[in-house]
């Protein structure tokens, strides 16, 4: 699921929850690191935060570029010039 290196952090999470998740690993067979990645990654998405640099700059990019008139602002400004 990860696309880089991976890191060994601690964190604390409460015992309810984490139990939760076991038992979810159990039914599913999935891995616990798996779980934990694609739920801060939907929980990064939900907020708006991107994932990775490539995630990063496409979010960055202008959809406008800054210098380009729209078609509304020409019509509005020629007409104010007669």
């Amino acid at each position: 699921m990860a696309n880089g290196p991976r890191q060994r952090k601690m964190f604390s999470i409460d015992a309810d929850v984490l139990r939760a998740l076991y038992d979810y690993s159990h039914e599913s067979g999935a891995r616990l690191d798996d779980i934990y990645d694609q739920a801060l990654r939907d929980y990064l998405k939900k907020k708006g935060q991107p994932v990775g640099l490539k995630a990063a700059l496409k979010q960055s990019a202008r959809q406008v570029p800054a210098n380009d008139r729209t078609p509304e602002k020409t019509k509005a400004s020629t007409k104010k010039r007669r």
